[in-house]
């Protein structure tokens, strides 16, 4: 896949872990990218400043079509219009209650598209119900110029 681990630029301490979890998400369809950091690492910007980075780097990669099936709620219309205005997409799943990973994702220009809850399967959580939402942005236009 397209992992990356991330380090304090000051200490060499590795803070967190991040990148594309998928290809084609179990859950929409699109590429999905996630991260994780030490609980020590929250608040500080280690997550902006990563998936910042990452999102540039990830729409400057080459591309070549290619089909997928997507989950409907992901795709946008164009108003008065009943077909899709297919995009690529990006896509990212957060707890809920994980007001930061939330924010984070707000502030990276990701999009709550889906909400829904189930049973979370994290080992520190097996079994309890959780509330996820999912997110997407869609790639930047290209320059025509």
């Amino acid at each position: 896949m397209y992992h990356f681990l991330i380090f304090e630029r000051d200490t060499g301490e590795l803070v967190g872990k991040g990148g594309m979890h998928s290809l084609s998400s179990k859950h929409f369809g699109w590429p999905e990218v996630g991260y994780s950091f030490k609980q020590a690492a929250w608040g500080k910007g280690y997550a902006t400043e990563f998936l910042s980075g990452f999102i540039d780097n990830w729409w400057s990669l080459p591309r070549k079509e290619t089909e997928l099936e997507v989950d409907p709620r992901s795709v946008d219309f164009e108003a008065g219009s009943s077909s899709p205005t297919i995009g690529e997409r990006l896509t990212a799943l957060a707890d809920v209650k994980n007001v930061g990973s939330v924010k984070v994702l707000e502030k990276t220009r990701f999009s709550k598209f889906s909400e829904w809850t189930g049973i979370d399967n994290r080992a520190a959580s097996m079994g309890q119900e959780i509330t996820l939402a999912g997110f997407s942005m869609a790639a930047p236009l290209k320059d025509s110029s």
